[in-house]
């Protein structure tokens, strides 16, 4: 089953435009699979309370348009999704375009297995602010990933 949403939101005058990219990041580290990612469906909403709610105006739209202006956000989730013998499998991606469409602001690109009672079996995301990779997430972690704390690194003087 695929899934393709986009929702254009008309941003209220005041809306902070360096506050949105932190607030969509803040949303998607929340938890490891964000709750739009298992339902689509629910990302109209979702954004919008990641938006202070706002703004109510928001429209969901089949493509990605052809230019925004400083109040617009698009939002757009691509995701598939297969079920067979109860385990979930969800393959997609969730691009963010604010002000350019020449690349998107935000992208999470992802790869997630849930088992039959909706726990996680594997992992793996990658997010984008502006073309850079800013995080990167990995489940189940390997036991050999084990990273030293920072200050067990630095030198001692004797």
């Amino acid at each position: 089953m695929q899934y393709k949403i986009g929702v254009l939101f008309d941003l209220e005058v005041a809306a902070s435009h360096p506050s949105i990219p932190a607030s969509i990041i803040s949303y998607i580290n929340r938890s490891l699979v964000p709750l739009c990612y298992k339902k689509p469906e629910l990302l109209p909403t979702e954004i919008s309370q990641i938006l202070n709610n706002r703004n109510n105006r928001y429209h969901i739209m089949g493509a990605i348009p052809q230019e925004l202006d400083d109040r617009q956000l698009f939002v757009d989730l691509q995701m598939e999704k297969s079920d067979e013998l109860g385990i979930v499998y969800l393959h997609g991606r969730f691009k963010v375009f604010v002000n350019t469409m020449e690349k998107p602001t935000i992208e999470d690109v992802f790869h997630v297995i849930l088992n039959q009672d909706s726990r996680m079996e594997a992992l793996n995301r990658r997010v984008y602010l502006n073309g850079e990779s800013v995080d990167y997430k990995v489940y189940p972690r390997s036991k050999k990933q084990v990273i030293a704390p920072v200050h067990e690194n630095i030198p001692r003087l004797a």
